[in-house]
């Protein structure tokens, strides 16, 4: 966070794999919440953010919610739905979430409403919205990673299917997601994949 304070979130494995969150505090690891386990159900695919405002945010892939996209955030003492849980199109893997210049979050996963392509929705006005269009890579993809780059552009970089699994980039510039040098750019196939 903006006091160099880090933040994990994880499956955890302690808590019949549901989502926990924890802060380096005063030389120790403690709890975001009052305890372990905040989520609902079975959460994969963690990933955290904070906003300007030091408030932590999680999307994860819910069980509870058929194994959709689910962002919560911590506020008031508690971890609280970000919109409506569930939100992505169909089951939602690989779920990456950062926030923009104004605290904005977006997240990205690979969708398996749209044909295990990449979506990317933001949240604004109250609701989550897409990001261009749904499913705009060229074909599945695994190991999603968003960032956000200068003047609040967004960065995707995936796993790429139709590219023999190699790495591809993808920024949302004048309404589109345009590919960031050639597509399957990556000697081979790319796993694990995470973008700065």
């Amino acid at each position: 966070d903006d006091n160099v304070t880090p933040y994990t979130v994880y499956q955890d494995q302690g808590s019949s794999g549901k989502a926990t969150v924890r802060k380096f505090y005063k030389g120790k690891w403690v709890y975001v919440g009052s305890d372990a386990g905040f989520s609902d159900d079975t959460a994969w695919y963690t990933s955290i953010a904070i906003r300007n405002n030091g408030v932590p945010l999680v999307v994860y892939q819910d069980k509870a919610t058929g194994e959709k996209a689910t962002v919560k955030k911590f506020s008031a003492g508690s971890w609280r739905n970000v919109g409506s849980p569930g939100f992505s199109a169909g089951e939602a893997s690989y779920t990456s979430i950062v926030v923009d210049n104004e605290s904005i979050p977006y997240v990205a996963y690979r969708d398996n409403g749209n044909g295990d392509r990449v979506t990317v929705k933001k949240f604004k006005n109250g609701s989550w919205r897409n990001v261009g269009q749904p499913g705009f890579s060229a074909g599945e993809v695994w190991n999603t990673s968003i960032v956000i780059g200068d003047r609040n552009i967004p960065y995707v970089v995936y796993r790429d299917g139709v590219n023999g699994g190699k790495a591809t980039v993808k920024k949302f510039i004048g309404g589109s997601w345009r590919n960031v040098g050639p597509p399957g750019f990556s000697t081979g196939g790319a796993l694990g994949i995470s973008m700065a």
